[in-house]
C-alpha cells in the first residue's frame, strides 16, 4: 500500500506520465521513451496527439454510481466464482456479510494501487482489476467506438455483462454450429492465425445483412444448436412469392425498378437485386449473411 503524506517530493517522469495533465503526460512519455525525437518534432507530435485526445471527465458521484456500483454489486456480487474467491480470502464477519469497500489489508491512512504486473493475489487485487476494466470500458465508450485493448480475462467479465443484459449465453455456440453446418471456417480461429484481419471483421460486421443476422439470432429463442439449424433450414424452405415467378419476369421487374430508382447506367446487378429485395420484399433470411461469409477468403 501507499501511505498518504505531504513529503513535498517531485514526481518522477513515469508518475508525471500517469497522473499529470495530458500535455505533461504526453511530453514525458515521448521525451523518455523516444529520446531520439528532436525537441521540435516532439512538440509537433504532442500537439497532434492533444488535438485528437478526448479527456475523461467525471465527478465523484458519477464514479460511485457507475464504476463502483457496477464493480461491487453487478460484477462481483452477482458472480459466484468472484464471490467464492473473496470469501476464501477474507475472514467472515459476525453476520456473515462481506463489505467490499472495507476489505482488510488497508489502513485508514493508506491506499492500494493495482500492481504493475496485474497479478490477482488477493481480494483487493480482484476488486481493483474489475474496477480498472470498467473504467477502460467507460473510456472506450466516450471514445465513440474505439477498439479496446485491455487486461487478460476481460472477456469473461464482458460475457457476464452481456448475459445480465439479456443476451442468451448459448448464442455463440449456436452461431458456431451454423458455421459448421455451412462449412464456413471459424472466424475466431481465422483471426488468431492472421488469415482474417480485425479491419475485415469490422467491415463485415457493419454490413446490413450482418446487423439483421444478429437481430435474427438474438430473437431466435432456441435452446440448442440443433434447434437453431432446424429454424435456419425452415426459413430457407419458406419460398417467397418472388421465387415462383419465371426468371424472365423477375428480370423485367428488377430492370424496370432499376431504371426508375437508379437512372445512371452501369449499376451492378447484385446491388439492384439487394435493393429490390430489401425495399419490396421487406423480408430477411439468415442465408443472406451466411452467403456473405462464404465469399470471404480465409
Amino acid at each position: 500500500g501507499f501511505t498518504i503524506t505531504d513529503g513535498g517530493k517531485l514526481f518522477k517522469w513515469w508518475q508525471d506520465a500517469m497522473f499529470r495533465d495530458s500535455s505533461i503526460a504526453v511530453e514525458q512519455q515521448l521525451k523518455n521513451m523516444c529520446p531520439f525525437i528532436s525537441k521540435t518534432e516532439r512538440e509537433r507530435i504532442v500537439l497532434e496527439i492533444l488535438n485528437k485526445n478526448k479527456e475523461v471527465e467525471y465527478n465523484n458521484d458519477f464514479f460511485m454510481k457507475n464504476i463502483v456500483h457496477e464493480t461491487y454489486h453487478n460484477d462481483i456480487e452477482k458472480n459466484e466464482e468472484f464471490c467464492k474467491y473473496i470469501i476464501e480470502d477474507v475472514p467472515k464477519s459476525k453476520d456473515g456479510t462481506i463489505h467490499l469497500e472495507k476489505l482488510p489489508g488497508i489502513d485508514p491512512n493508506q491506499m492500494r494501487a493495482l500492481n504493475q504486473e496485474g497479478k490477482i493475489e488477493n481480494s483487493i487485487d480482484l476488486v481493483l482489476r474489475i474496477a480498472e476494466i470498467n473504467m477502460e470500458l467507460y473510456m472506450a465508450t466516450i471514445a465513440e467506438g474505439a477498439d479496446l485493448l485491455t487486461s487478460e480475462g476481460t472477456d469473461v467479465l464482458i460475457k457476464n455483462k452481456l448475459i445480465r443484459s439479456g443476451i442468451a449465453e448459448n448464442n455463440l455456440d449456436n452461431f458456431m454450429s451454423l458455421l459448421v453446418f455451412r462449412d464456413i471456417p471459424n472466424i475466431g480461429r481465422a483471426l488468431a492465425l492472421g488469415d482474417y484481419s480485425f479491419a475485415e471483421l469490422w467491415k463485415t460486421r457493419q454490413k446490413k445483412n450482418a446487423i439483421e443476422f444478429r437481430n435474427w439470432i438474438r430473437n431466435a429463442e432456441v435452446k440448442n444448436s440443433e434447434e437453431l439449424i432446424k429454424l435456419y433450414v425452415d426459413m430457407l424452405e419458406k419460398k417467397n412469392w418472388i421465387d415462383s415467378l419465371p426468371s424472365r419476369i423477375l428480370k423485367f421487374v428488377i430492370t424496370n425498378a432499376a431504371s426508375v430508382l437508379f437512372p445512371p447506367a452501369g449499376l451492378a446487378l447484385d446491388v439492384v437485386n439487394n435493393f429490390f429485395l430489401d425495399e419490396y420484399l421487406k423480408g430477411y433470411s439468415p442465408k443472406l449473411f451466411m452467403d456473405d461469409l462464404s465469399k470471404i477468403k480465409f
